[in-house]
């Protein structure tokens, strides 16, 4: 009887679903760079040329005339699960030349079943004469190289896996032990077809803890950015303290409050007029310690005027404040000009017994 694909179909619907649920899986995520992502397409490739081969092995069975098609997929098949074991440690090995070398075990075990009867003399496998498989020495080569894969891939993962997912290295030794048994099971023949769902199942697993790491990656290195972002605006923020703190030095604010408190029995309306300045001060120093952005000229003249007022509530001395304002929209950084005309009263006529005459002006030059 032919075997038609709606046969096959019903044979190995469960395979063909979880192939191609991976691949919508992988389509799904290509935005996402997880590691190995191309090792793991070239695997999923290999599956789907898997289930390919294994309809054509179906279809072939029945018919002894078919015979080297038979043979000839089933190589094949002999050759496919190495050569998946094999990608599985490529996802997990990033050393180059160790990459290199784990090609030659699967070579090895390729020649072996593909150009080795033609130069020993041995067989892979032939056929009785009831159109049976009769399995040949060199049968064992693929099954060695497997197990040898298996041992290197358990290694491979318990060290990469190690430091990113801690106890998920018990899911990846019941993982690798899973797949020891089942090729065990398979080449005795007490279980036939088991392996390429574990294969599946692999690259499914895989997928998912190697996207588990590329998130972990993505999470620290986003914290990393956070932290670093945090410290700089601490650091700001401390900047930004200490500057008000050298800003605003107690004996200004007692002199201030000393001299208020002395027009409140004298002029209560400069007295009025001082508070308004004096706190007009405050607030502007408090939201300089809070911008990190540029001001308006404008809103530092208000500044500077607001500690002029408060610096001339005493009459006695004799200072002279003159303004040559025409730019009030250049952008400065705030507490930028008011410390200047502090210095220049402290440190320039502040010493002057006829006090003298602090100027603050404001030009556009040609080219600005």
């Amino acid at each position: 009887m032919e075997f038609t694909f709606l046969e096959f179909l019903k044979y190995d619907f469960a395979s063909i679903l979880l192939v191609c649920g991976l691949i919508v899986l992988m389509i799904t995520n290509r935005k996402n760079k997880v590691p190995a992502v191309f090792t793991l397409w070239i695997m999923t490739i290999i599956m789907v040329l898997s289930l390919f081969v294994e309809f054509v092995c179906k279809w072939s069975e029945n018919d002894p005339s078919l015979a080297d098609i038979r043979y000839w997929t089933t190589v094949v098949k002999y050759i496919i699960p190495p050569t998946i074991l094999m990608m599985q440690n490529m996802v997990l090995i990033e050393n180059k030349v160790i990459r290199g070398l784990m090609v030659i075990p699967n070579v090895i075990s390729t020649l072996a079943v593909t150009v080795g009867p033609y130069v020993t003399g041995l067989k892979v496998l032939s056929f009785s004469e009831e159109y049976y498989f009769v399995e040949g020495p060199l049968r064992v080569f693929p099954f060695c190289v497997a197990l040898f894969y298996l041992l290197v891939l358990v290694i491979a993962s318990l060290r990469y896996f190690y430091d990113v997912t801690q106890g998920y290295n018990t899911i990846v030794m019941y993982l690798a032990i899973t797949t020891v048994i089942t090729c065990m099971l398979e080449f005795f023949g007490i279980v036939s077809g088991i392996v390429k769902y574990v294969q599946i199942i692999d690259i499914y697993l895989y997928y998912f803890f190697l996207n588990f790491v590329y998130q972990s990656r993505i999470r620290e290195e986003s914290l990393k950015k956070e932290l670093a972002l945090t410290q700089k605006e601490l650091e700001l923020s401390n900047t930004n303290v200490r500057l008000l703190q050298n800003q605003i030095s107690p004996h200004f604010i007692y002199n201030a409050l000393f001299l208020i408190k002395a027009l409140i029995w004298t002029d209560r309306k400069r007295a009025s007029d001082a508070v308004d300045d004096f706190s007009l001060y405050i607030r502007r120093n408090f939201e300089a310690m809070r911008k990190n952005d540029l001001i308006p000229f404008g809103e530092e003249l208000e500044h500077i005027k607001a500690f002029l007022n408060i610096e001339n509530v005493d009459d006695e001395r004799g200072m002279v404040v003159e303004f040559d304002v025409d730019e009030l929209d250049l952008l400065i950084p705030p507490l930028t000009v008011e410390p200047l005309v502090e210095n220049a009263i402290i440190h320039g006529i502040g010493s002057l017994e006829s006090g003298g005459v602090v100027t603050v002006s404001s030009k556009k030059s040609e080219g600005g």
